[in-house]
This record gives structure tokens, C-alpha cells and sequence, in this order.
């Protein structure tokens, strides 16, 4: 039986219009289609005069859908992800029980590669492959099935689920610790050696932040080491190079095993949280899900 496909609109206008909708956004929709958003703009309005009806309240820099938007993304949301579905799976090499995973290079070593072996062995016919890279933060890559991420939660085109927040502590070896008794409050850290680690998230804590967060307004003094990488400063640390800002729940093993002790009384909240992300351009896999499920069930473990 033919389909009539005369009252369709033109292709280009319903994808212009998804990735609008999606995003909420005339821009992002631009830039994730390689377009001007004037072109976005264009498009939508020639579906808009095609239907008849508007399809978003415009505002100075953002959208957002009408009742008729919503009917229209929501219809078109739920057919173009499965049909994105059917052609992974009858792509070659495709393989409906692969999860590709994806998060910063800390949060895969100290929390998640601990754990995995026990999702391994329930699910032995699941072959995970990971895409660890601290650059996920600001560019998420296409193919990702499943993200963790430390951040504020808002990764456009994805469904976040807040995980765990943490509280952030200053840390050092027992070594470092055992030589300096003179360590009692914060204030005196002013004077060690601090191994700071850099990061471009906004919500990234600096010595100079967890100083304010302490009401603590002078600089440091000490000799200080930086790295651009988490786990290298957080073997700096370990080796007795000095002390390092340490994410208490990111950290726990080493703590629990002795390699890191808190070098003085004290704590600030962290201002991210760690987010579970779900591209919402297609379908979880059941794979995914499985997966989802249980990093949620392991979060739960978790106090705070």
C-alpha cells in the first residue's frame, strides 16, 4: 500500500524545526546543523505558513513551543528516533548490546572502573566501550550512549539525572600530614605546599575559592605545583608533593585505604553535581537502560 505523503511538509523544514524545538534555541539548532540560523528561520517559517499555525512564541534569544509546536515535536521527536534506531541496527558492525560510555578521565578511574566488574558479571553479554576524555565537558561527542559528566546539570540536547553532589576536602599523604603537626585549621594551609589542578568547567573549585568558602581572604604563600589533569594531581598528592582539593566522594578508596588523609578539619559543597546524561536524539537502547539503572542504584550508595 503507498503512503500519501502529499500533506507532508518539506524534509528540510521538519528537521530545521526538531532541532529547534529540541534545543529551544534558533542558534544551537544552527550550529548543530552546520547552518545560519538564519536558514533555521526560514525553514520553520515556511512549516509554519505550511500548517497554517505558529509553531513557537519568539522571544530576543530564545523560543519556545506553542501548544501546536509541542503536538508537532513531540510526533516528530518519536519518528525520526526510530527511525535513527532501525538504521543503527541494520548498520554494519552495529550491535544492539554495545554501550558506549563516556566521562572525564577521574570519574572513570576512581568511581566507575571500580565498580564495573560487578555489571560485567550480570550482564556478560553487554560489550561497553568507553570514550573517557576531560574535553567531554564542553564537546560531547555524537555517538555516546550514556554520559557522566560533573557539571551544573545543563548539557543541552541531553537528559540529565543528578547522580551524587560531594563535599571538596583538602587532602595530602599520611607522610605529609605526619611531618607537619603544626596543620590544625584551614588557615594554615596558607603556608604549605598546594598542588592545584586546572579545568575549564565553570563549576570547577580553585584553592583560591575553597580559601573564600572558608572566609580565608589572603593568598597562599607556599611553593605550589598545577597540572592540568585530576588523577596527576591527585598522585602528586599521594607522593607527598604537598595538598590537593579532593572531591571526599571521588576519592573514598583512598581514603578508606590510607593513601590520602584529610590534612585539616574542613569542607565546602561542591557547586556541580555529577549528572548522568541520555542523548535526547534517540532512544536508550535496553543495553543503555540496564546500564543507566544500575550507575543509579550505585549512586544511591552514596550519602550526599
Amino acid at each position: 500500500m503507498a503512503i500519501d505523503s502529499s500533506p507532508l511538509p518539506p524534509p528540510n523544514s521538519l528537521v530545521a524545526f526538531e532541532a529547534a524545538a529540541r534545543h529551544q534555541s534558533i542558534t544551537l539548532a544552527a550550529a548543530e546543523l552546520n547552518v545560519t540560523g538564519a536558514a533555521i528561520s526560514r525553514q520553520v517559517r515556511k512549516l509554519e505558513e505550511h500548517l497554517g499555525c505558529a509553531l513557537f512564541e519568539r522571544f530576543h534569544r530564545r523560543v519556545r513551543l506553542t501548544p501546536q509546536g509541542v503536538m508537532l515535536h513531540r510526533a516528530l521527536f518519536d519518528g525520526l528516533s526510530q527511525i535513527g534506531q532501525a538504521c543503527r541496527e541494520l548498520a554494519v558492525g552495529s550491535d544492539p548490546r554495545q554501550v558506549t560510555v563516556g566521562s572525564t578521565i577521574a570519574f572513570a578511574s576512581l568511581w566507575l572502573m571500580p565498580r564495573i566488574p560487578s555489571f560485567n558479571v550480570a550482564n556478560p553479554d553487554i560489550a561497553l566501550r568507553y570514550i573517557v576524555a576531560d574535553t567531554l565537558v564542553d564537546r560531547l561527542e555524537d555517538d555516546l550512549d550514556l554520559v557522566v559528566l560533573y557539571g551544573p546539570g545543563d548539557w543541552p540536547g541531553y537528559a540529565s539525572t543528578l547522580l551524587f553532589g560531594d563535599d571538596i576536602i583538602p587532602v595530602c599523604s599520611p607522610a605529609y600530614r605526619a611531618e607537619r603537626p603544626q596543620m590544625k585549621v584551614p588557615a594554615d594551609l596558607l603556608n604549605e605546599r598546594l598542588v592545584h589542578v586546572e579545568s575549564e568547567n565553570r563549576t570547577w573549585e580553585t584553592w583560591p575559592i575553597w580559601f573564600a568558602k572558608m572566609g580565608i581572604t589572603e593568598p597562599p604563600r607556599g611553593r605550589a605545583e598545577t597540572f592540568n589533569n585530576y588523577m596527576m594531581g591527585l598522585q602528586a598528592a599521594i607522593e607527598s608533593h604537598g595538598i590537593m582539593l579532593g572531591w571526599r566522594n571521588l576519592i573514598a578508596d583512598h581514603l578508606i585505604r590510607g593513601n590520602l588523609v584529610p590534612a585539616v578539619p574542613g569542607s565546602v559543597p561542591a557547586a556541580g553535581g555529577y549528572y548522568q546524561l541520555l542523548p535526547m536524539s534517540r532512544p536508550a537502547s535496553p543495553a543503555t537502560i540496564l546500564l543507566s539503572q544500575w550507575i543509579e542504584a550505585q549512586a544511591r550508595a552514596i550519602k550526599r
